[in-house]
């Protein structure tokens, strides 16, 4: 307000105006004189400036706009300094934040400034841009390696964002390594391993992706088995074939089934016993195994009598009663004759003289064994007897 009689200015200023020049005139009988006065009228300061703080974005994901809030006078302007990561965008006008960072950014504070005629205030809004999330992590799987036999490395693929480490879970086999910056598996390894998952964990600042990867590492097969070949065993004498081979093997087998009285020890391989049938001559695979593999061998086995094993004094010998029950009886009185008793699969039992054409066998259980009857000049007859 202007009062005409004192020359005052008063009042409250309602709107804004720019700078501008007031010419007041004082006037009185004698003439006037002027003056010009400059006033402006500025808006009211904006205050209390914020936005959403702090920001954690993902590169290449759009943002959500972050949008300011401000009290106090309306603002003219909005400015923001240093300038934000490639890809995001500030509105001068409206003061928003907006889209698609493309590169990783460090967590920094960016400040903003909303002006008006009145003043400024300001805000420091703070942005972190993470790379994206590593995803679809891959190795070749399932992988089933030998000992001590290099492998073929394993490299991973992965999309999404770069990858900054690896790890895995739970330590590879002795022998294979794991590079934790490229996430390779390589080497050679040196024990057996049964068939196990290994988790490979793929991380950077904004996340990370696993995979399991499935490894078996098997034994080196064995080889070069063999044995004494072609075989001519004698009905009632002990045997015992023992293979050779190179490697480790678990496990031995053999088709088709041994003549009567023989058998495969499946850990060693040893074919052993008394044969007790005569058998013509047969091939026998044997197959030795382990994890790694088998390797075979073809063994030739006849079973016949013994040259002059029979001789008149042993050739109408018969033994009762069979089945017995402690004690068994020889048909008739043979001069220093003695006996051997095994059990079926060649294990000795007991010996003695046979006196009185009688041996008794009571300390043993009921089942089948083999009486061998050694007459003079260690000439033999074989029985199979049978215990009640």
């Amino acid at each position: 307000s202007f009062n005409t009689l004192t020359g005052r200015i008063s009042g409250t200023p309602t709107v804004i105006s720019s700078t501008a020049s007031y010419t007041v005139t004082a006037t009185n009988s004698g003439g006037a004189t002027t003056f010009d006065v400059v006033i402006t009228v500025n808006d009211i300061t904006p205050s209390s400036l914020s936005y959403n703080s702090p920001n954690v974005f993902t590169k290449n994901s759009a943002i959500a706009n972050l949008n300011p809030t401000v009290s106090g006078g309306a603002v003219v302007s909005y400015s923001i300094s240093p300038s934000l990561p490639t890809g995001l965008s500030f509105n001068t006008i409206s003061g928003v934040i907006s889209g698609t960072p493309t590169v990783i950014a460090s967590t920094a504070s960016y400040t903003v400034t909303a002006t008006n005629s009145g003043g400024s205030t300001t805000f420091d809004v703070v942005i972190t841009v993470n790379d994206s999330t590593p995803s679809s992590l891959s190795y070749n799987s399932p992988n089933v390696f030998t000992k001590n036999s290099a492998i073929a490395s394993l490299n991973p693929t992965v999309s999404g964002g770069a990858v900054m480490s690896y790890s895995i879970t739970p330590a590879l086999p002795s022998g294979l390594s794991f590079d934790t910056s490229n996430g390779e598996i390589f080497g050679t390894p040196t024990i057996i391993s049964s068939t196990a998952s290994y988790t490979v964990t793929a991380t950077n600042s904004s996340g990370s992706a696993t995979f399991d990867v499935v490894i078996t590492v098997n034994d080196i097969a064995p080889s070069s088995l063999s044995y004494s070949s072609p075989n001519i065993l004698n009905v009632g004498n002990l045997v015992s074939l023992i293979p050779s081979f190179i490697g480790n093997v678990t496990n031995f087998s053999i088709v088709p089934d041994l003549p009567d009285g023989l058998i495969l020890n499946l850990q060693t391989g040893e074919i052993s016993g008394i044969p007790t049938l005569i058998s013509s001559s047969t091939l026998y695979t044997v197959t030795a195994e382990n994890s790694g593999g088998n390797t075979t061998f073809v063994i030739d086995i006849t079973v016949d009598y013994p040259l002059s094993t029979i001789t008149n004094q042993l050739e109408n010998l018969l033994v009762y009663p069979n089945p017995f029950v402690d004690t068994i009886n020889v048909s008739r009185t043979i001069s220093n004759a003695n006996y051997k008793v095994f059990s079926i699969d060649g294990k000795f039992i007991q010996q003695g003289s046979l006196i009185n054409s009688e041996i008794n066998i009571n300390h043993v259980p009921s089942g089948v064994y083999l009486l061998r009857i050694i007459g003079e000049d260690n000439k033999e007859k074989l029985f199979k007897i049978i215990k009640k």
